[in-house]
């Protein structure tokens, strides 16, 4: 299968390359997935530039926001997944101990994220543990599908876990042309809290196509005195 590898530290001129390597087996309680789309984000460039958690070993292979459809179960997986249009969730955790067991799973102390430690999806096929698919909207594409995983769970913490966001509440949004912000906007947006929105300049993108968001600019937002609905 084909594959994009980081090979070191650099530019993408300088550490990618496209090689082939072996379709990979599904072990016990994996699923392999023929990967339709993968989305790019900061994990992608954080491990081709380097940072500093970074064990330093090459290849690597990134991709942590998967679509695709499953291709192939490994033992104690039902053989009728195999057909499943599905999106992965990118965390990896040993699901026993006291966090897993709280719904805290970033906070498990083997916590790993498909495309950063375990390989990506920047590749033909990916196997995941099975626990870690959810069904793809019929509604959307596989691209469109690819583009929400890290990006919603990220803001559903953020707002949701943690801030605790409640119907009638009001939350403000910085960032929300961009993927987490818009993500936490269209959150807030359906659980029915009165949002307000920034972006660097009113010429990026349209965030609320409804309506039901207030949208300055953060120079704008620095200048009202306060919000009004």
């Amino acid at each position: 299968m084909r594959t994009a590898h980081i090979m070191q530290y650099g530019s993408s001129d300088e550490a990618l390359a496209v090689v082939e390597t072996d379709a990979p087996e599904p072990d016990r309680g994996e699923v392999r997935i023929q990967v339709e789309a993968c989305a790019l984000n900061h994990l992608d460039v954080f491990a081709r530039l380097g940072h500093p958690e970074d064990d330093g070993d090459f290849p690597k292979r990134t991709g942590c926001d998967i679509a695709g459809i499953v291709d192939a179960v490994g033992d104690d997986v039902d053989e009728d997944r195999i057909g499943d249009e599905v999106v992965v969730y990118p965390g990896v955790t040993c699901g026993e101990c006291r966090y897993c067991l709280n719904g805290e799973h970033t906070m498990c102390h083997e916590y790993r994220i498909i495309g950063e430690d375990l390989p990506g999806g920047l590749a033909e096929y990916v196997t995941v543990p099975a626990w870690c698919l959810d069904p793809k909207p019929e509604s959307l594409t596989f691209v469109t599908a690819a583009a929400w995983p890290i990006t919603f769970t990220t803001a559903w913490r953020m707002i949701i876990t943690t801030g605790e966001l409640r119907p009638a509440e009001t939350a403000l949004i910085l960032g929300a042309s961009g993927g987490v912000g818009n993500a936490a906007l269209q959150i807030a947006n359906r659980l029915g809290a009165t949002t307000f929105a920034t972006t660097s300049t009113l010429r990026k993108p349209n965030v609320s196509p409804n309506g039901q968001t207030r949208l300055s600019t953060i120079r704008g937002l620095l200048s009202m005195r306060k919000f009004t609905s």
